[in-house]
């Protein structure tokens, strides 16, 4: 099963599990394509674009897990492999996807789902680069009426379609919509996917004012990695494909 994902960081969980196999665009639309191309012809059966979003819709916080059911791209409609997406939903979003939060008011400590109690599947909207300004995502969200959007999970939908493969996406919200993304985030990915620390740290000593809008990205990114290795455990060997039915 092939996991296609944009970060280092993201292709290092998917990987915990097992019988999958990762893919890392680095933000390169054409080197993934390439990497996926190259994954099915050496054996995959099914393809998941894993990893973090944009969240373009406003009820949607950092760490919320989505579940596609659909991937919007310049005009075209992909609809996921129906009883893998809701095979993921089910299991995601019904009982063991838990986090912790401090009640306000009080000091007892809660646990609850996070995201949605009932299965859902999503509309993800694909982008060619990432939508930085809550205008942008306010203006996806009313085009396409997407939930969120990633550089990947188009790319996925396309040759997934063209080889006749299964396809589902698992995504996690990093950034809201009401969030801007600092520039030195945007200029800080290689193209293996790691960060380039040097190349963000020049970005903000050149507007030092991306410094607190970069920490609390950097915070909500962390969280929304969590609830991803959280995915993983719940969902098993090959990310709950071979359970689909």
């Amino acid at each position: 099963m092939i996991a296609a994902v944009g970060l280092l960081a993201e292709a290092q969980i998917a990987a915990r599990s097992a019988n999958v196999k990762t893919v890392v665009s680095g933000g390169k639309a054409t080197q993934l394509a390439e990497l996926i191309e190259a994954a099915i012809a050496g054996g995959g059966r099914a393809i998941v674009s894993f990893g973090i979003a944009g969240g373009l819709r406003e009820d949607l916080k950092p760490a919320t897990c989505l579940i596609g059911g659909e991937v919007a791209h310049a005009g075209k409609l992909y609809r996921a492999d129906a009883a893998w997406s809701t095979c993921l939903a089910k299991r995601l979003t019904t009982s063991k996807l838990q986090r912790f939060e401090t009640e306000r008011g009080g000091n007892a400590k809660r646990s609850r789902l996070s995201g949605e109690r009932r299965p859902a599947l999503h509309r993800i909207a694909g982008v060619d680069r990432p939508v930085a300004s809550p205008c942008d995502k306010r203006a996806l969200n009313a085009a396409t009426g997407a939930s969120a959007a990633d550089m990947e999970s188009h790319i996925v939908a396309d040759l997934a379609e063209r080889h006749g493969l299964p396809f589902a996406m698992v995504r996690v919200i990093a950034d809201p919509v009401s969030r801007a993304i600092p520039q030195a985030a945007l200029v800080g990915m290689r193209s293996d996917g790691a960060m380039n620390a040097i190349a963000c740290l020049r970005a903000t000593a050149r507007e030092p004012a991306q410094v607190p809008a970069l920490i609390r990205l950097a915070v909500d990114t962390s969280r929304a990695m969590l609830q991803l290795r959280r995915c993983v455990k719940v969902l098993g060997p090959g990310l709950g494909f071979f359970e689909r039915g």
